[in-house]
Parts: C-alpha cells; structure tokens; sequence
C-alpha cells in the first residue's frame, strides 16, 4: 500500500506567539506532514509579515471567517493538494513530537474507508479533556483500546482532527457561516453518521486553551444559535431530532440561569431554529466567492 499524503493545516487569526509554538511543534514530528498550510482570518497584529518569512508552509490569507471558514479553507486546500489525510488543528494547539506518527501508524488508518482519526486532547497541566467519549457500549471499546489503542466515536472538535479525503468528497465541508462553535460537532457527527471514525489514544495534542480578551457573550450566543441549527439541518430520524431538540431546552435553560442574558439567548436560539438554514459546501463547489488572497504557494527563506 501507498504511503498515505498528509497535510497539517492551522487557523490563525491575531495569537502570533501562540503561531510560533505551534508551527515549531509541527516542525518537530517525527513522521513529517507532506504540506503545511496556515490560514490566517485576517490578523492584525503582524501574524501575516511573520509568516512571509517562514519557510516550507503555504499561506492562505483570508478575511476573518472564524474557526469554521478557517478550517473549511484548510480541508479545501488540502483537498486540492491531493492529500489523503489533513490534520486540522488552532493556533492554541500543540502538536507532541509523535502526535503525527501515531496518527498514520494506528491500524485504523485507512483514508479509503475512515472518516476521521481524532487525537486525545490534555490541557497544559496534562489532563485529558475535550476528548470524544467513545461510540460503542461498554465494555466493546474496551478491547480496541487494548488491542489497537483505538476506539470509535461518533464526533470530535478541530483541536487534532484528522480527516480523509474520502470523508471531504463524500461529506462536504464545514459550514462556514457557523463561524464558531459547533461546527466541528456538526461535521464530524455528519461524517460519523456514514463512516467509521476514530480517537487514537496515544496521539495527543496539548490544548493551551484560556480567555484573550474577546467577546465570550458573542460566543455563547453564537453556540445557542448554531447547537439549534445543527439539530434542524441534521440528515437524521425524526424521532432523533425531537430527542435532540428536548435535551437542547434543558441546556439553553442553563446557559440563561448561569450566564444571564435570556432574552439574547432566547432570540438566538429562535433564530437557529426558523431562520438560520446555511447549506452545505462541496469541494467540486465554486469558491470565488469567498473573498480571500492567496500567498504563493510555499515561502521560500
């Protein structure tokens, strides 16, 4: 078999000394990525005159579509690149020196017929946290972790997510008007829901996660209407949705209890529930429409 093509892509916007640390832990896989692709949402604070100095990435510099337009940027690139395999990671994640090598090395790494390989996710104290539970009743997954150090999930966030080729011509891409949070539930849940997906045990990443200053009550809003769009949009049963939907409730009502502001909370989640209807994008789509400008291929020092 063919040695599978991986590209690492990253989505940067306004955290240089973060984009530092981790092209420099990107760098230093012991399995190199074939192509490494930074996207930057439009910085400001001299992310991209930095970047036109690093050698061996390509750059795609874009107006700031958040997390979702930076990572659906990053799959099309890597796509189009002819890549089996990209792993899509923040700015404010970590690679560890092996993180890639045990990513292509798990024996459920077959990008014909796998949608995606998650890595574990440990906070900087080395906890292990934002990590998918696993997709099979106990005790199943007992026996891939033994056996494979595997186990299979039905979702994953972008903090190590490693997805086919085959998932992206299948699935499509994320919802770029997501922008934040649950665009990574949502894609991987779409991927999941039609393919075998994995989190690799021993493929870690370090999540150096912490408030900088930015709108969190944008955010939180944000979520409430994307969590209620991504239930609606969702090629699942009825039933399913409605369960969905029940438990949803339940959370709005403790987001407006905890973080206040119900009528806000109360507007968004109306809006994702009748109003809010984004499509989602192919690779074979047209994608002049984003608004964006390409750095040459690869910096050259």
């Amino acid at each position: 078999m063919p040695k599978s093509r991986v590209a690492i892509g990253i989505v940067t916007y306004n955290r240089l000394e973060l984009l530092r640390e981790c092209l420099a832990a990107v760098k230093q896989q012991t399995v190199p990525a074939d192509q490494v692709i930074v996207v930057d949402n439009g910085s400001t604070d001299g992310t991209h005159e930095w970047l036109s100095n690093v050698a061996d990435i390509t750059v795609v510099r874009q107006d700031n579509l958040g997390a979702a337009g930076g990572f659906s940027r990053v799959m099309r690139e890597g796509y189009t690149g002819g890549h089996d395999w990209i792993l899509c990671i923040d700015d404010d994640v970590m690679l560890c020196p092996n993180t890639l090598q045990e990513l292509v090395s798990s024996p459920v790494a077959r990008p014909e017929e796998v949608g995606f390989l998650a890595c574990r996710v440990v906070s900087r104290a080395g906890q292990t946290y934002m990590t998918p539970l696993p997709a099979d009743p106990f005790p199943l997954w007992y026996d891939t972790i033994g056996s494979g150090g595997y186990v299979r999930v039905a979702d994953a966030n972008f903090a190590g997510f490693m997805v086919s080729r085959t998932a992206i011509q299948r699935r499509g891409l994320p919802i770029k008007e997501f922008f934040l949070w649950e665009d990574d539930r949502e894609f991987s849940e779409r991927i999941a829901r039609v393919m075998p997906c994995y989190l690799v045990i021993n493929s870690v990443v370090v999540h150096h996660q912490g408030r900088d200053g930015r709108d969190f009550r944008g955010k939180r809003l944000l979520q409430v209407r994307n969590k209620a769009a991504r239930i609606l949009i969702s090629d699942t049963t009825l039933q399913l949705k409605l369960w969905r939907l029940f438990k949803f409730g339940g959370w709005l009502m403790y987001v407006i209890l905890r973080q206040g502001y119900p009528l806000a909370c109360v507007k968004c989640a109306l809006v994702g529930l009748f109003l809010f209807r984004p499509k989602i994008e192919y690779v074979e789509s047209d994608v002049d429409s984003v608004p964006m400008h390409r750095e040459p291929v690869s910096n050259q020092a």
